[in-house]
């Protein structure tokens, strides 16, 4: 008699699934499994998913009494599970899942190696690590960029779903630099405002955010942000027509996501670091070099919507002067910031000031070195400069680097 109940109750759970299959719009079910074989179970929710739920025969007979109303089919196989002590183990490249006793887990183990294409595989360990059971072991193969994971059979998928999702293309930001000099003996004595270019003054400006200084207190550093639409090479065509402008340099690299790309754009200042006499009375003199000029670090992280995260860390260092040595005096200033910008848009950093002040010397060798009349035989002349340092930071995401120009 019970036999015959199951049998009928089994008839009955088909023609209701089956009801709803001709509904594709319907995703939930209900099911009322009582005292039904797991064998029949699993092909009914074989049935309203992409799954195949299979199982061994030693589990194929045990009866399930199960109850759900509206949930989805995947929910009714985990509370199949989880009801009933059971577990999967998928099989590899297939979607055949094998249902087992978790009573009988604790005596499977199974190594498996996973071929990253993306992650780096010693960076991935320490990751996926803490997703093992006790007794689980994961190691990096470098060679091959692969990770060999040996634990609990169920868990082998749950790692192989996690690696899945992690192990993901990097992206990447090309990164254009444009860096200008502007002298402020020209037209813009006090220095560079590019709300005097924008088009409109108004919220759909493609020039805003801006916190550039007022001109009549003088220009300090300051960021503000340029969008796509804007032309900034002709904006920068325009100054250098109207202004002793120029474009120390326009470099392109490009950095993946959360790698830190160096901009350097160097100068070498040379000295006389010593001097000796050798034997037979000549003067050797030897020279050192010191670095100046303009160092840009970028760092961009493309987040989840598609926006660049940039954390941008420029330094300017020039030469002011000369020590009684000879040694060159060089004056250095750097600030850190950190904003968001989208895709294409442009990040200027404004305001940078460089004065300098340099003293030449042009003399007769030895005699020039002569204490008092060695003024006789030099000639010293001091030049000052006093200009603008202005850089155009734009970040371009970049899916395909074959397609850069």
């Amino acid at each position: 008699m019970i036999k015959k109940l199951a049998v009928i109750t089994v008839l009955m759970m088909f023609v209701f699934v089956s009801g709803f299959a001709e509904e594709e719009e319907e995703k939930l079910i209900s099911i009322d499994f009582q005292r039904v074989p797991l064998r029949q179970v699993l092909r009914i929710l074989s049935a309203r998913t992409d799954r195949k739920l299979i199982t061994d025969t030693n589990l194929a007979g045990r009866e399930i009494v199960l109850s759900l109303d509206d949930v989805t089919a995947d929910e009714a196989i985990n509370a199949l599970l989880n009801t009933y002590g059971l577990y999967y183990i998928r099989q590899p490249g297939t979607n055949i899942y094998v249902i087992r006793d978790r009573q009988e887990r604790i005596l499977i183990k199974v190594s498996e190696v996973f071929h990253l294409k993306h992650a780096n595989a010693s960076d991935l360990t320490s990751v996926l690590e803490p997703n093992l059971h006790q007794g689980g072991s994961i190691q990096a193969d470098e060679r091959s960029n692969a990770i060999i994971v040996t634990d609990l059979a169920d868990n082998i998928q749950k790692i192989a779903e996690l690696i899945e999702q992690i192990d993901t293309p990097t992206p990447q930001v090309l990164i254009e630099a444009k860096i200008l000099e502007v002298d402020m003996t020209s037209v813009l004595d006090f220095g560079m405002d590019l709300r005097d270019f924008r088009h409109v003054d108004t919220p759909d400006s493609p020039v805003y955010q801006q916190h550039f200084s007022p001109m009549d207190v003088g220009p300090t550093l300051e960021v503000g942000i340029i969008e796509s639409g804007f032309n900034i090479d002709a904006f920068i065509t325009f100054l250098q027509q109207e202004t002793e402008a120029r474009m120390l340099n326009n470099p392109k690299i490009l950095v993946l996501s959360n790698e830190t790309a160096n901009i350097e754009i160097i100068d070498k200042v040379p000295y006389r670091s010593d001097v000796r006499e050798t034997d037979l009375g000549r003067l050797i003199y030897t020279y050192d070099f010191m670095d100046v000029g303009v160092t840009i670090e970028v760092t961009p992280h493309v987040n989840v919507d598609g926006d660049i995260n940039m954390h941008v860390a420029p330094s300017h260092s020039f030469q002011t002067g000369q020590a009684a040595d000879g040694v060159p005096i060089i004056k250095e200033s750097s600030i850190e910031t950190s904003m968001t910008i989208k895709d294409g848009e442009t990040a200027v950093l404004g305001g940078l000031i460089r004065e300098s002040s340099t003293r030449d010397e042009d003399k007769v060798p030895i005699l020039g070195d002569i204490p008092i009349i060695g003024y006789l035989f030099k000639r010293t002349s001091r030049t000052s400069e006093r200009s603008e340092l202005t850089m155009f930071i734009t970040a371009r995401v970049v899916q395909h680097p074959a397609t850069i120009k």
